[in-house]
């Protein structure tokens, strides 16, 4: 499942837990689809805005490497295991 750029709109609506709300959110609507990962790509307008979101992705457990993102849920993985198309 890829995500897109998820938006607090203006610095009141910072750190308030709406970003991760929706990140968990996602987890949620993906566990009965079996996907088994989350992605994405970072997109910034600055460098202290690239600061934020990679702090933000990694708080929520997501591994970043330079502007990708990306999380692997444990319900696709445990479904692998069940279907036989472990790696």
């Amino acid at each position: 499942m890829e995500i897109a750029d998820i938006q607090a709109w203006g610095k009141k609506h910072y750190n308030k837990g709406v970003g991760s709300f929706l990140l968990h959110a996602a987890e949620q609507y993906a566990e009965p689809l079996v996907v088994s990962k989350i992605n994405g790509v970072i997109e910034s307008d600055s460098d202290e805005h690239f600061r934020r979101q990679v702090t933000f992705y990694r708080k929520n457990q997501f591994l970043v490497i330079e502007k990708t993102i990306e999380k692997q849920l444990s319900l696709g993985h445990e479904l692998s295991e069940v279907r036989g198309d472990i790696k």
